[in-house]
């Protein structure tokens, strides 16, 4: 096949203002056969100073695609492709719609090409994007967990400890339980059974369902932002712990919705401090934001700092009982209602996996002290 010189090639001007001004539309300098017509479109991406993130189609005309790949520190790496049906009607070309589609995450260095190769039927090509526009920001720097930290405080010898939504739901979640192998009692809460639940309850009524000074710590894992009413938790909290007892919670900031419909809130760690501060008996130990992240905004015209500002995926807080609370009004039945709402995954085969496989909730016999 007859090899050219590497040549410039635009993204395919699938947006209007790419359509009308050429200026915006992302190239690549691409070497290989001069016979294969790459097309490509970049639907999304970002770049800093360690990585460049893409997303979008990438394919050679008439011609089946065999690997895609980057290479990052000398060592070759495979990207993920996925269908792009939704192309098929622009590019008849187009003979592998079903994995037209690509994202990849990728080490990059100022001033350094970002480099994909293209392995087809007919010939390997080699392109070297030019984007038309990124964003550059400040280094991340790594915070220490503040869960972990109360992890160091809470795994005591004769600790009783409370998990306030301890359902696992998806391939991230585990049992928290195994973080505090020294603990006498561990129960875990939720809305709804499943793996990890030793008591099925709503967070708004635990005073209802646990007595009085029950546990020595308390805690819960991205659990607030899905209670309909989660000030109630800071008193009902207030009433199952002893005085100088402790709570740790972490919640998301900035993050995507997840979990609907039941996805109501997110919080900064000063909205925490509302939550868990004097107004429902505790004094704060701590609090903050981590995790950080970057906002890349659709209405990049009015908002374009925003990238160069960081924003945080998690606020924390810590605090301790500090005094007793007098006896208030129990949660509304449409606060219970709503909590009971929240997607049960009952018809999630991986969540049936694991109910099938729980072979036993620790503890479960020394309930009766508490119930």
């Amino acid at each position: 096949m007859n090899t050219a010189a590497p040549r410039l090639v635009l993204c395919e001007p699938l947006l209007p203002e790419q359509q009308q001004n050429e200026a915006l539309r992302d190239r690549a300098h691409v070497s290989g056969p001069a016979s294969l017509i790459p097309r490509f479109y970049l639907d999304l991406y970002w770049v800093d100073d360690r990585h460049a993130y893409l997303r979008g189609f990438l394919f050679v005309a008439h011609t089946r695609t065999i690997a895609l790949r980057h290479t990052a520190g000398g060592t070759e790496e495979a990207i993920h492709r996925f269908p792009r049906e939704d192309i098929a009607p622009f590019f008849p070309d187009c003979v592998d719609a079903d994995q037209a589609g690509f994202s990849v995450l990728m080490p990059f260095h100022p001033g350094a090409p970002l480099e994909i190769e293209l392995a087809t039927t007919a010939g390997t090509l080699r392109l070297a994007f030019v984007l038309a526009g990124r964003s550059r920001v400040s280094q991340t720097w790594k915070t220490e967990s503040a869960y972990l930290a109360f992890v160091a405080r809470a795994n005591r010898a004769g600790a009783r400890i409370l998990e306030i939504g301890s359902r696992l739901v998806g391939q991230l979640s585990h049992m928290r339980s195994e973080d505090f192998p020294l603990a006498a009692q561990y129960v875990g809460i939720d809305i709804h059974p499943g793996t990890g639940v030793h008591v099925v309850c709503d967070a708004h009524r635990l005073s209802r369902v646990f007595r009085p000074a029950s546990f020595d710590y308390a805690f819960s894992s991205s659990v607030l932002e899905h209670l309909p009413a989660p000030w109630r938790l800071g008193p009902e909290l207030n009433r199952v712990l002893p005085l100088g007892g402790e709570v740790f919670h972490s919640t998301p900031f900035c993050f995507p919705l997840h979990e609907t419909p039941n996805d109501f809130w997110r919080f900064s760690d000063k909205g925490l401090e509302l939550i868990f501060g004097p107004d429902s008996g505790f004094e704060i130990l701590g609090a903050g934001l981590a995790c950080e992240v970057r906002c890349i905004p659709e209405w990049r015209d009015v908002l374009h700092e925003l990238p160069l500002n960081p924003g945080y995926t998690e606020a924390w807080i810590l605090a301790r009982k500090v005094a007793e609370l007098p006896d208030s009004a129990e949660a509304t039945a449409e606060t219970a209602a709503r909590s009971r709402s929240y997607p049960s995954h009952e018809d999630d085969e991986e969540q049936r996996r694991l109910l099938s496989s729980q072979s036993g909730l620790p503890w479960r016999k020394d309930l009766s002290k508490i119930l």
